[in-house]
């Protein structure tokens, strides 16, 4: 048979026909069908070769059969007097069983009822023990002793404690039988001993507090206030012996101290020792001075509640002392928190936070002080302080100094070397000392006063570029700012960077300069000369701001950030545009002055042809003035703290470029001086035979002349 017929995959229970044909489709369907039919056939064939060979035994199974019902029926009878036997046992063990669950029923009930008597015994012993250990006393089911009868000894703290157990042990007890009529009969003697012990022990732990306070080394008033806290720990009423201690103890300490009337000044009761560094005496210093001496007394209170009150998280100085310490400075000296006087609101939060971290070295631990820090009492004190109303007070006024001092346009009358010129600069140096100033800074508000130094120095530096004068160009020709542009270098560093200096003012039509524009040239000098000397000066000393009083009060949790608020504040005063300005302006101005005397270059022709003038044999007068304004202003300079690299560069740019006009314009001269020659000659010639010959004259002396001139300027460069 084809191996694709192999039964054991017709036997599968997954056998699919479809998947089955899908699988075969490699065979053609004709040979494939008579492969089934011939697999078929043999199926076949083998289910009656299995039929005949069976067939012999089933015809013969009747046969086998016969006296098969006698067999029955002889097993029957002994089957059947057994199952009766087994129904008459069954029947006497059910009813012994049920007899016997009666028996153990009316035990059990037994049992419990005895359990009952025995828990109503013990009621009713563990309530005559408490009575008589209270000494209560009673005649009948309703007779109650007076109250005071009912206290027991002041002084007995052991005794109040073994009360507390047996009462512990009784509430266990009536919580047993709660709901049973004896319960409920001896309910009023429970609750009598109930009152009694409160009163009693609330009585003696309001002693106790006071005792230990008043002599706070006493160990056997601590081991009696110990045992009375336990006694509450036992019974479960811990929370009251704090509320105990909070109405005996602080509630009448903080109504005489902490009041409206506290913040008068008294100098009779005030001590010495609590002056404010300005020499006034401080009554709110005066008043935290006390709650804090309070507070030590209640330390000893404290600790003994701590150890008691182990593991049950209540913490006497947070959940009591602090918190009712700020209820009632909210409520009764509430006028600290206001900051419409900034100058007494600044002292009020210093001394009110130098009392929370004085208050703060009374726990004992780091858990204790976060802890102490997230209670919501210790969040609202913080929240009361009105800090950014402080500051935008605060703001107001250093920006109204700094803004006033920018908009004055007189300079500083102190003129020694090593202080500032312009009053916008001391405006600025002021106002940041201000907003580190001890009598205005406060911790809380470092990142405020940070912002706003930065704040201070940008809007000095804007101010300053609006100052600087801006050049003039509408009349200057084209052709000399093409010139200017080309031959004047970019200046370099942090002494200047930027651009090529701007074309000079342009002059009169003239060819003077009015007194006004000299004035305001001279003016402009001065002034750009004073800014630059002021960044060099500014910018020491707002390093040394920095460092001796903003660094220090900087938060000590961004000390590993320190490289961030230097590098920040060297960046904000490198006034690197403004040294560029300034530069640039400098350079501009003196530039044209220099360059004014050039003019008269083109006047030594004109000269020699109009007069008879000798054979040179000296350099004219234009030539020595030339760098005298910037001769001048060095002399000016030399009184500033301005740096000689700085200087240099300065004088390196002017003479550049004042030699490149100077070399152009005595090149344009000699070409005028050539053509203008060649045309007289040919203009004389026709007139005079000897015009040739005077034209050459003349021609001679003005070279002769320039090279003089160009010869002395050369000595003027070398000599600067």
């Amino acid at each position: 048979m084809d191996p694709a017929f192999d039964r054991s995959l017709f036997k599968d229970k997954n056998f699919r026909p479809v998947d089955y044909l899908a699988e075969k489709q490699h065979f053609a369907l004709d040979s494939l069908r008579r492969e089934f039919l011939l697999f078929l056939k043999d199926l076949k064939n083998e289910l009656v070769e299995l039929i005949n060979q069976d067939y012999a035994d089933f015809i013969n199974l009747s046969k086998n059969l016969v006296g098969v019902d006698k067999m029955i029926a002889d097993l029957r009878r002994p089957l059947d007097k057994v199952k009766a036997d087994v129904d008459v046992i069954h029947t006497n063990l059910k009813r012994v069983i049920s007899e016997l669950d009666e028996k153990l029923e009316k035990r059990g009930s037994i049992r419990e009822k005895k359990a009952c008597l025995l828990l109503f015994l013990g009621i009713h012993e563990s309530v005559s023990k408490i009575e008589e250990m209270l000494n209560i006393t009673h005649h009948g089911d309703e007779s109650f002793t007076s109250d005071e009868t009912m206290d027991p000894p002041q002084d007995d703290g052991k005794l109040i404690e073994r009360v507390a157990i047996e009462y512990n042990q009784l509430q266990f007890l009536v919580s047993r039988g709660k709901d049973t009529p004896f319960v409920s009969n001896i309910e009023w003697r429970i609750t009598r001993i109930k009152d009694s012990i409160t009163t009693s022990l609330s009585r003696a732990l309001k002693q106790s507090y006071q005792q230990v306070l008043s002599t706070s080394t006493s160990v056997p008033y601590q081991t009696s206030l110990t045992q009375y806290l336990r006694t509450y720990l036992l019974i479960d009423k811990l929370s009251e012996s704090c509320e105990i201690f909070r109405t005996t103890i602080m509630v009448p300490f903080l109504t005489k101290t902490i009041t409206p009337t506290s913040l008068e000044f008294n100098p009779t009761l005030t001590p010495l020792i609590l002056k404010t560094e300005s020499g006034e005496f401080s009554p709110l210093r005066d008043m935290y001075h006390k709650v804090l001496e309070f507070v030590k007394e209640c330390m000893v209170i404290v600790d003994v509640m701590k150890k008691v009150a182990r593991g049950k998280g209540v913490d006497l100085l947070r959940d009591v002392v602090w918190k009712e310490i700020v209820e009632f400075v909210i409520n009764n000296v509430g006028v600290i928190f206001m900051p419409g006087i900034p100058e007494t609101f600044h002292q009020n939060y210093l001394i009110s936070m130098e009392f929370v971290r004085d208050f703060e070295t009374n726990c004992k631990s780091k858990k204790a002080v976060l802890q102490l820090r997230s209670h919501p009492s210790y969040v609202e004190f913080m929240k009361r302080w009105q800090l950014a109303v402080y500051f935008q007070i605060r703001f107001n006024e250093i920006t109204a100094k700094l803004e006033g001092g920018l908009n004055s346009e007189s300079m500083s009358v102190d003129n020694t070397k090593d202080q500032l010129r312009l009053n916008s600069s001391i405006a600025l140096v002021e106002s940041i000392k201000l907003c580190w100033d001890e009598k205005i800074y406060l911790y809380g508000l470092s990142h405020k006063f940070w912002k706003l130094t930065l704040q201070i120095i940008t809007r000095y530096t804007m101010h300053l570029k609006s100052k600087i004068p801006v050049a003039s160009a509408t009349t200057t020709g084209e052709s000399e700012r093409d010139d200017l542009a080309g031959s004047t270098p970019k200046l370099n560093g942090n002494n200047g960077i930027g651009s090529p200096a701007l074309p000079p003012r342009p002059l009169k039509s003239g060819g003077t300069k009015s007194g006004d524009e000299e004035a305001g040239e001279e003016n402009t000098l001065k002034l750009c000369l004073y800014i630059y000397s002021d960044l060099v000066r500014v910018k020491k000393l707002v390093g040394q701001i920095y460092k001796d009083d903003i660094q220090p009060k900087l938060p000590a949790s961004l000390n590993e950030h320190e490289g961030l608020f230097q590098d920040t504040i060297n960046t904000t005063i490198s006034f690197e545009d403004l040294y560029s300005d300034i530069t640039t302006r400098i350079t501009q101005i003196l530039i044209q002055k220099c360059s004014e005397p050039l003019r008269m270059i083109k006047e030594i022709p004109a000269q020699y042809r109009s007069m008879n003038i000798e054979e040179p044999s000296k350099a004219s007068g234009y030539v020595e003035t030339i760098f005298k304004p910037m001769k001048k202003f060095m002399e000016t300079v030399a009184e500033e703290q301005v740096d000689s690299q700085q200087v240099e560069e300065w004088k390196s740019t002017i003479v550049g470029i004042v030699q490149e006009r100077f070399k152009r314009e005595m090149e344009e001269m000699e070409t005028r001086v050539v053509k203008t020659g060649e045309t007289l000659k040919r203009f004389n010639r026709k007139k005079y035979n000897n015009a040739g010959a005077e034209s050459e004259t003349v021609e001679s002396k003005i070279q002769r002349q320039i090279l003089i001139d160009s010869d002395a300027f050369e000595r003027e460069v070398a000599g600067l």
